[in-house]
C-alpha cells in the first residue's frame, strides 16, 4: 500500500463518497494498492490562515491506520494551520464514531443543515491534541 499526494483526476472518487465539491483550493493524500486502486482517500478544502475544512473516505478499513499519520502531517506539520474541521450527517453513524474515534471533538450542531430532520455536526480538531502526528 501506497500514501501519496492525490491527483486532481482523483478528487472525483472523494467527493462521491464524501459529497463534497471541491473548490480550485482542493488538495488530497490517497492510499492505493499495488494496482493503484484507492483505498482511501482524506481532502482540504476551505482553507483559511488557520484553518481547513476535511474530508474523509474509506473503502478498505486496511487503509485507515496507514493513512492517518499522513492525513493529519499534511494540514498541521507541512501547512502550519492550528485546526481542522469537517461537517458530518447526524444520521451518519459510521463517520460520527470515526471522527469521534480519531480525536475529534463536537464543536457545533447545525439543526437541519443537510435536510429536515438530519443536522450537521461540525467537528474540530486542533494541532495540540493530534495524537496522530506526535513523535515517540
Amino acid at each position: 500500500m501506497i500514501v501519496r499526494a492525490a491527483h486532481p483526476s482523483h478528487y472525483h472518487w472523494l467527493c462521491q463518497r464524501a459529497g463534497c465539491s471541491p473548490t480550485g483550493g482542493f488538495r488530497a493524500v490517497e492510499a492505493v494498492d499495488s494496482g493503484g486502486r484507492i483505498l482511501a482517500m482524506v481532502g482540504y478544502d476551505h482553507w483559511s490562515r488557520g484553518s481547513v475544512e476535511m474530508h474523509v473516505a474509506i473503502d478498505d478499513a486496511r487503509a485507515a491506520l496507514p493513512i492517518r499519520r499522513p492525513a493529519f502531517a499534511y494540514p498541521f506539520l507541512e501547512v502550519g494551520v492550528g485546526a481542522v474541521w469537517g461537517r458530518v450527517r447526524s444520521d451518519n453513524d459510521r463517520a460520527l464514531r470515526l471522527d469521534r474515534a480519531l480525536g475529534f471533538k463536537e464543536v457545533f450542531r447545525g439543526k437541519g443543515w443537510f435536510e429536515p430532520g438530519v443536522d450537521a455536526v461540525v467537528f474540530e480538531m486542533r494541532r495540540e491534541a493530534c495524537r496522530w502526528i506526535r513523535r515517540e
